[in-house]
């Protein structure tokens, strides 16, 4: 998005996407409702579509009721999610990243449009739900778009990248 003084900022937003329909039919929806007890903190419960509202009101979750096990989790996502900040950018930025499980070895590298490697940002292990922030130095590059990727066990991610005057 740009002002009408030039100034610009851009936004990441990671949508997770979950089925909370019981299996059972009925027109029932999975919900993980909070018990307040530390050892099983939640119950997955199937309740009536017209109670959900009341349901999520007093602190229950959607959950994704692919099984019947009591997860004790609600929907929360479990994804890797990637950002840079600012982006666009001038000539630098901070690429950041966050792995849902530990990871022994991820690859953060910075890529051109055309594909050749502009930068390696980082090689190593990663912790879970760990934020890892790294710059990027784009003084030596030419203005455009580069892309950067994380590899890990789980798959490869890439986020687009704008490097501007």
């Amino acid at each position: 998005v740009t002002s009408e003084y030039g100034c610009q900022a851009s936004a990441s937003v990671t949508i997770t996407v979950i089925d909370p329909r019981c299996h059972n039919g009925g027109g029932k929806i999975c919900i993980n409702q909070n018990t307040g007890n530390s050892q099983n903190p939640y119950v997955k419960l199937c309740v009536n579509a017209n109670n959900v509202a009341t349901q999520l009101a007093n602190g229950a979750t959607l959950s994704n009721c692919q099984d019947g096990v009591n997860d004790g989790q609600s929907a929360t996502p479990k994804v890797v999610t990637m950002i840079a900040y600012p982006n666009p950018f001038g000539k630098h930025t901070l690429v950041c990243f966050n792995v849902p499980a530990a990871e022994k070895n991820v690859i953060l590298e910075v890529y051109s449009a055309m594909g050749g490697k502009a930068a390696t940002l980082y090689t190593g292990p990663a912790d879970a739900n760990q934020t890892y922030s790294y710059p990027f130095d784009g003084t030596q590059f030419l203005l455009g778009v580069y892309f950067a990727r994380l590899t890990t066990s789980t798959g490869v991610y890439i986020f687009r990248l704008s490097m501007q005057q």
